[in-house]
Formats: C-alpha cells, structure tokens, sequence
C-alpha cells in the first residue's frame, strides 16, 4: 500500500490468498507461518522510512534471528534472496545492467514504435542499497545457530540438498525427471478443467514478470517501489526460475513452498503486470481506463477455478475437501481418531502401517517413526500393525503416494490381502486394526 495505492494492495493480497498453498497447505504448517510472520515484519522494516538506520539495525537484528529460529526452510531461502540480491546489486554498480537495458528498449522504440508514450527509467541498484553487513549479520547467525546450537542436522540437510544440484547441474537443466517446477507445468492434467487452471496460474506467472520488469524501467507516477524491495523481489524471482530450470532444487525445498514464500514479494506485480499489459492493449481491447476492473474480475475467475469451486459446478474432479466430502482426503471420522487412541496404548514395540492419509493421523499419536507406509507391509511378510479407515473399508482402496523423477500423486489401490478372522484383533465401525505376523 505503500508503494503502490489501496487498489493495488488489495488486489495483491487477494491474489496472494487465492492460491491453494495459502489456505490449504498453510493449515498445517504452524512454523512455517510463524517463519513467514517474521519474513514479513522484514519486509516492512525495509519499506518503512520512518525509522532511523540505528533503530531499522536493531529491529533488523532482532527479527532476523527470531526468524532462524522458527523455521529453517524459510531462513535459507531468505538467505537465497539476500545473496542473489546483494550479487545483482553488485553486478550493476560494475556493470551497469539496467542502462543496458533501457538502451536496448529505446532502440525498439525508435524502430517499431511499440514502447512510444513510455517514461523509461533505470532503478538505482547500488551495493549499498542491501547493506553488507545486515547480509553477513544474518548468514553469520544462521550457520552458528544450524551448527553448534541445532545439532547440525538442518545444515546436513542443505549439504544433502546441494550435493545432487552440483552434480547434475549442466546435465539435467530444464529435465523434467529432475526439475520439479518444469515437471508440473508439462504434466498432464486429470480432465479440461483442471487444464484451464494450470494456464491461469501460468497466466499470472506471465504478469508477475511483466510487472516486474515495468517496475524496474518504466517511470510511473502511481508506484513507488523501494529499491531493496525490488531487489529481493528479484532474488525471489530468481529463486522461481532456479526451481524450473535447476535439477533437484525444488524438489528439495518443495515447489508450492518455495512459489508461496515468494509470491510474498511478488503478488503486487502480478496486478502491476496486469495493468501494465492492459494499457498497451487498451486501444485492441476497449478497457479504457478500467485496468484494475479487469484484473479484479479475472482473479474472482482465478479464485473460483484455484479453489475447486468449479469443479464441484461442473461434476469434474473434486479438489477441495471444504466443498466435497465424498473423496479420500486427510479428513477424518471420530471412529478413526478413536482407533487411533486405542492402538496408541495397546501397541507393542512394532510398527503401525497406513495408508497416505490415514498415516498422518497416526504420526499425530504414535510418533512418525512408529509409522510406516502400507505398500511396504504388503510387499513382504513383517510383524506389524495395520490401520484402516473409514475410507477403506467403504471402498476397499488405500491411498498410496507414487512417486515418478521428482513428481509424486496420490494413486488408489485395491486391498484384498487381509484375512478379517484371523488378524482383526480391533473395529469399531469406522477404522479397523489388524495384527500381521510373519509365519
């Protein structure tokens, strides 16, 4: 709102929020929302002017490292943004990359004519617009904080993480076997419908960049954009086109994650991209001067299809379990909560084996390592429990996750290896519990 007018924001945040990782995948992920609260009290420090550099310094340091400590997914990928931003920086005050690119925009101008009436301009991206030591303050208390006082173990993890990304780097770029972000767009959808989804959001995708880039050189009058927002706008947009091209890179930080996390920055240009296009087109399309009522009206159609409402409109493939309870999802009966709570305190030292859903209630009860997937039960013979649902019982399918290069889906598969007189040894009607033996 600051940068940009109350129409904007709005807009902005209802983009933000229209997507499914806001409303669906946030719900279970408590630290990452703490994580992502702080990311934000971050991001207005750096648009606020209001505030001396000593006081912006303190607050900076107190919110960077509470941010570590919530959550170190986010923290490294903050940490991502801070290095890419600081190289950008530092590359146009040696390089001068935005002149460059106004000369070549004025040049096309002068040929084609297609960017006449624009107010070309280049945003100052100097070194000291992202102070180095905010940058080595923040790296400095990560790495100590992840080594010495977290048991190394998420710093392993990012060792792990990298390790596969250098080794294939230049064999693997854009391969869909390898590049999670690629492998979802190329992917084939279930039906028409869920098509026109896919192409909305890569539609608006489209705008974030065209925005962006209309940001940085057009002069506008309406839009104030800070320096180091842009700049770390730039690093999170990096960040997107790193998980599309680079092999195992958003694999390993998860896709919707790291497109959520980022759409935190770039929201607003995906309405500035909007109104941006829509000025050029506006002799073609006769919108006139009713730019932002055209966005508006095209994230209400967004919303509709993102949040499955469509679907259940038009009998397709339901994807939301607010609006359809007839598919197998996470949700869950009392009669499975309360099998849950049996085997809780009857199980002995062995494993308790579920399905794909049925497995995160358990973890809830027994501890993630006291569960284990039902496909690995029933590929061989093992002492263990297993949990069925409602679900399976009414339509004797469990829900397996399969996973193909570095996509997974969740595929339904026939259960007929269980022998109801010898193994049940619980049931109250809505969740079963059987005992396997190895014979």
């Amino acid at each position: 709102q600051r940068q940009a007018n109350e129409k904007i924001a709005f807009l902005a945040c209802f983009f933000f929020m229209s997507n499914f990782a806001f409303y669906g995948e946030m719900l279970s992920l408590a630290r990452q929302e703490v994580a992502e609260f702080f990311f934000v009290l971050i991001l207005l420090l750096i648009v606020s002017h209001d505030l001396l550099i000593q006081q912006k310094s303190f607050i900076f340091l107190i919110t960077s490292a509470t941010l570590v400590v919530s959550h170190y997914g986010l923290s490294y990928i903050f940490m991502l943004m801070l290095l890419l931003a600081l190289t950008i920086a530092t590359l146009d005050s040696h390089v001068n990359v935005l002149d460059g690119i106004i000369r070549f925009f004025k040049r096309v101008s002068e040929k084609t004519g297609l960017f006449t009436g624009l107010k070309l301009q280049a945003v100052c991206f100097k070194t000291p617009v992202i102070p180095l030591l905010f940058v080595a303050w923040y790296g400095f208390f990560l790495l100590v904080w992840y080594i010495y006082v977290a048991s190394s173990s998420s710093f392993e993890s990012i060792v792990y993480i990298a390790r596969p990304i250098l080794e294939s780097i230049f064999s693997d770029l854009f391969n869909p076997d390898a590049a999670q972000g690629i492998a979802i767009i190329l992917n084939e959808t279930a039906t028409p419908l869920h098509t026109v989804t896919k192409y909305l959001h890569l539609l608006t995708i489209f705008l974030i960049v065209v925005g962006y880039i209309s940001a940085i050189i057009i002069r506008q009058d309406k839009l104030k954009f800070d320096a180091q927002y842009l700049l770390l706008s730039c690093g999170a947009l990096g960040l997107c086109i790193s998980g599309i091209v680079l092999p195992y890179f958003a694999s390993a930080l998860n896709t919707t994650r790291l497109y959520q996390i980022s759409l935190i920055l770039l929201a607003p240009f995906c309405v500035v991209g909007g109104v941006a296009l829509l000025s050029r087109l506006k002799g073609f399309l006769a919108v006139g001067d009713h730019s932002l009522h055209v966005i508006a009206l095209f994230l209400g159609i967004f919303l509709l299809f993102n949040s499955g409402w469509v679907y259940e409109i038009c009998l397709d493939e339901p994807t939301s379990i607010a609006l359809n309870n007839s598919f197998d999802s996470s949700v869950f009966s009392e009669q499975e909560v309360l099998g849950s709570l049996w085997i809780t305190d009857a199980k002995d030292s062995r494993l308790v084996a579920a399905d794909t859903h049925r497995r995160l209630l358990l973890s809830g009860f027994v501890g993630r390592p006291a569960c284990c997937d039902i496909q690995t039960i029933l590929s061989g013979d093992q002492n263990c429990y297993v949990f069925i649902g409602r679900f399976n019982m009414l339509h004797e399918h469990i829900a397996v996750t399969r996973t193909i290069g570095v996509t997974s889906s969740t595929q339904f598969v026939k259960i007929t290896d269980f022998d109801t007189e010898k193994d049940i040894i619980y049931s109250n009607g809505g969740s079963k519990i059987y005992c396997l033996k190895t014979p």
